[in-house]
């Protein structure tokens, strides 16, 4: 009777080791399967910044680097669907948003500077920016958004 005890004994402590082990090998798998999605998400995040800034940017190129505006704002949702901001309900309904800002350089007329940022919202987090430059050969203007 002793014996069968200790043999027992022995199964229970073997039996919680091994429940111990698989309990910490799954918290391992669920950090690196959480890991994962944020990575993911970061990834799909930076992507569509890095092509919604771009195309801002060849925008401002084909109509000859001059906009009329001196800054403009297009929102995002979550499935990064882009909208003109026109109201305060917009940006509140927003994930993303795209800011375009015009910065003239003073010591050469001819150049102009644009900042674009793609940013998380509200937290204002960027994800990507860039600032390209144009050289404008006259003072001819272009609108952004004709007919708005």
């Amino acid at each position: 009777m002793g014996n069968n005890r200790s043999k027992s004994g022995l199964f229970l402590m073997e039996l919680i080791m091994s429940i111990m082990f698989f309990s910490l090998a799954s918290a391992v798998c669920v950090e690196l399967f959480v890991r994962s999605h944020t990575l993911s998400k970061s990834s799909v995040e930076l992507n569509h910044a890095v092509v919604e800034c771009d195309s801002v940017a060849e925008f401002i190129q084909g109509v000859g680097g001059n906009i009329e505006q001196d800054s403009f704002i297009y929102t995002y949702d979550k499935n990064f669907s882009r909208k003109y901001i026109t109201s305060m309900y917009n940006r509140m309904s927003a994930n993303y948003i795209l800011v375009c800002e015009k910065k003239p350089d003073k010591d050469n007329p001819g150049l102009i500077k644009y900042k674009i940022s793609f940013l998380t919202y509200p937290d204002s987090k960027v994800i990507y920016s860039i600032e390209p430059e144009y050289y404008v050969k006259n003072d001819s203007v272009s609108e952004v958004f004709p007919n708005e």
